[in-house]
């Protein structure tokens, strides 16, 4: 078997139907496609349990929230295909997805990683993604892209830090290399966002090149909310700094020393200025985790 596809929901009914049907209709067959729920409180197990009467995929039901990674995790033993994608399922594919997956599959045999064109699903005009890159200034990991306009940007091919957690895809072989260096293939310390950004990290950090593929095209109905929630912003910033301290050598953060400190104070300095209880949440933590 070629493929193997996780599709992880959590209250995506409005989606559901779009994205699955996306698959069924790219005119391939050798696949596997595994539609997860984590304990959806809308209608999403009615229309999984609908589409499955249409199309031959494997429904789950989890009984809680499992979160991204290990929702993966706890699939993963179980695929037999030599290439893996999972995503969420505010995503839906191009025509012909597939068909250029395949020609990049056997064109870059030595590559680990295929990070496709996410386009904004609301306006296919901007970019959402070309995958995931680091900067030191800002010491910031980030969707390669974003917000700019297709015609102002570069679509050029290239090699990059990793794919994004709303659409990636991997050779399975190279993702069975790690979890045998590191005992595990998501870090489950992390239940909330830089979950894919820490696999990319890791990915890097032994060698494995994940690429660009301007041809694999795809849309994404990315939230633009989550800003706003006090406890998700929160949990981002912790995330984030874990994944640095983890992946990232002492010397790393002196490439864009003294800025990337600078950078950083500042970023603090503006959320506690919109939300000040966000800066009290941070330090109440810190402090917390000193005593431990």
């Amino acid at each position: 078997m070629l493929f193997s596809i996780i599709l992880v929901n959590f209250n995506g009914e409005k989606f559901l139907k779009n994205c699955i049907e996306s698959f069924f209709e790219n005119s391939f067959d050798d696949f596997e496609l595994f539609v997860v729920d984590n304990n959806s409180s809308d209608s999403s197990r009615k229309v999984i349990n609908f589409l499955s009467q249409k199309y031959p995929f494997k429904k789950i039901f989890n009984r809680e929230n499992l979160g991204f990674g290990k929702t993966i995790n706890k699939i993963y033993p179980f695929l037999r295909g030599k290439i893996i994608l999972w995503g969420n399922v505010d995503i839906y594919l191009s025509d012909n997805f597939f068909t250029n997956l395949k020609k990049y599959i056997s064109e870059f045999p030595n590559v680990c990683g295929f990070a496709p064109l996410l386009l904004n699903a609301y306006n296919p005009d901007y970019i959402d993604s070309t995958g995931i890159i680091y900067e030191y200034v800002s010491l910031r990991p980030f969707d390669r892209g974003q917000g700019k306009k297709i015609s102002d940007f570069k679509m050029i091919n290239k090699k990059i830090l990793g794919c994004t957690g709303a659409l990636s895809i991997y050779r399975k072989k190279c993702l069975d290399e790690l979890i045998k260096k590191d005992g595990y293939l998501f870090d489950e310390k992390i239940n909330l966002y830089y979950e894919d950004v820490d696999l990319a990290f890791r990915l890097y950090n032994y060698g494995y090149k994940t690429i660009f593929c301007r041809d694999l095209i795809a849309f994404h109905f990315r939230k633009q909310s989550y800003r706003q929630d006090n406890l998700i912003e929160i949990q981002s910033f912790f995330n984030r700094w874990y994944v640095l301290r983890k992946n990232l050598k002492f010397c790393d953060f002196f490439k864009g020393f003294p800025l990337n400190i600078c950078w950083e104070f500042g970023r603090i300095i503006k959320i506690s200025l919109k939300n000040p209880s966000l800066l009290y949440n941070i330090l109440s933590k810190l402090v917390k985790k000193n005593k431990q």
